[in-house]
């Protein structure tokens, strides 16, 4: 049997193309077991139907979105535009109004995804209006802000008087820091960068990277190292060499700040068994800032009994009858 792509969407693109319209089968491909038709496909064969535009942003949706947090959730709405845009409106507890963010839905990592929270720390310009006059003229309706990820594009406001933005200084002082990476000749060479130049995505991968460390947010982290498999493999050595090195200092990081995170949630879970009102409630609030931006299927488990538990304890509270005292 030949070898299969391991990237989930080719498997997606091929039963796109065979459910898009009448096919014609062999007979020696069609069988039947426990009373099902069952065809054998033959996938080297079949041309993957590309993803359609609804499919890519329900992706995004889904991935932005967040059922356990009703009271302040991060992703509000969204709008498609032209070109494969979709703007995001998403908001931040910490900040008032919303902001809106430009994606592309062509070719989104999950690594730019799972880095959208951080990046909108990073990488925010104010709304421009024209207050008078028939027509304002304004980054995007309903939107106090617009994060930039789709081009090249510093932040309005951002920029030095050396015309640089903030962000590619840092990343420009990063890369003198290290030690050159010679272009290698070959089949990447058409697609180097000069010396001492970053492609844009892979700045952005790394901004979002230092970014998360700085959040101090675990999971949010561990997705993004996750997630970067592919987007290591769409570059030319340089540029990946770069980013594996981020990605190395990340998974430093990490290392020690699980540790840390497993034992608060291990205190939590102990403190719920035990009864300890004072503990989880302590506990929790400790928890549920570690975990603001994202949490594992265990830990949101933990979060969900400990929230629970907080609840019946002030429902015992307010329904517990007061003593009676007699006037004297």
């Amino acid at each position: 049997m030949p070898e299969l792509p391991e990237h989930p969407s080719y498997i997606a693109g091929i039963l796109r193309t065979v459910l898009a319209g009448t096919q014609l089968y062999g007979s020696g491909d069609i069988s039947e077991a426990m009373g099902m038709t069952v065809i054998r496909l033959h996938p080297e064969k079949i041309t993957p139907d590309p993803e359609p535009e609804q499919g890519q942003a329900l992706t995004v949706l889904r991935a932005l979105s967040d059922p356990g947090d009703d009271e302040h959730p991060f992703l509000v709405g969204f709008l498609m535009l032209d070109n494969s845009l979709m703007r995001l409106y998403v908001q931040r507890p910490d900040q008032p109004g919303i902001i809106g963010a430009d994606i592309r839905l062509t070719g989104t990592t999950t690594a730019l995804i799972a880095s959208l929270p951080t990046l909108i720390d990073e990488e925010q310009s104010p709304r421009r209006l024209r207050r008078s006059g028939p027509r304002r003229r304004g980054t995007a309706p309903h939107a106090r802000r617009r994060l930039h990820t789709t081009d090249n594009r510093p932040p309005h406001g951002s920029r030095s008087r050396s015309g640089r933005s903030p962000d590619r200084r840092r990343m420009a002082a990063r890369h003198r820091s290290r030690p050159h990476i010679a272009h290698q000749p070959g089949p990447h060479r058409k697609h180097a960068h000069p010396a001492g130049a970053l492609p844009e995505s892979v700045a952005r991968f790394i901004r979002g990277l230092e970014a998360a460390q700085r959040s101090g947010i675990v999971e949010h982290v561990r997705r993004l190292c996750a997630g970067s498999r592919a987007f290591l493999d769409s570059l030319h050595p340089a540029a990946r060499a770069e980013a594996e090195q981020a990605l190395g200092e990340a998974r430093s990081w990490l290392t020690g700040h699980e540790d840390y995170q497993q034992r608060v949630f291990a205190d939590l879970e102990a403190a719920v068994l035990e009864r300890r009102a004072w503990d989880v409630r302590s506990q929790l609030q400790t928890a549920t800032a570690l975990t603001r931006r994202g949490a594992s299927a265990a830990e949101q488990r933990v979060l969900a009994a400990a929230r629970a538990f907080v609840r019946q304890q002030d429902h015992l509270r307010r329904t517990r009858p007061r003593p009676y005292s007699t006037p004297s």
